[in-house]
């Protein structure tokens, strides 16, 4: 179990390096010049965006738990 944990997480180290590498590797000049300009109507505007994604975790969240209740109620022990 170790052994398997150690790889994967060794695995996913080196696919994050390869992507940070690759990615630094074909950047623009153009990624530098970043508008830090702040408009709070649009800070306003992203509130609905951010509710939503809230509302798609909590949904997901849901949908996981149910399962796994469904699940334990199938297969669990009976008392």
């Amino acid at each position: 179990m170790k052994k398997t944990m150690l790889f994967l997480l060794t695995a996913v180290i080196l696919c994050s390096l390869f992507a940070l590498f690759a990615s630094a590797e074909g950047a623009d000049e153009s990624i530098v010049d970043v508008d830090l300009d702040w408009h709070p109507a649009n800070a306003v505007a992203n509130l609905k965006y951010m509710g939503l994604g809230m509302l798609g975790i909590f949904v997901v969240v849901g949908v996981v738990m149910g399962i796994t209740y469904a699940l334990n109620a199938i297969t669990g022990k009976k008392k």
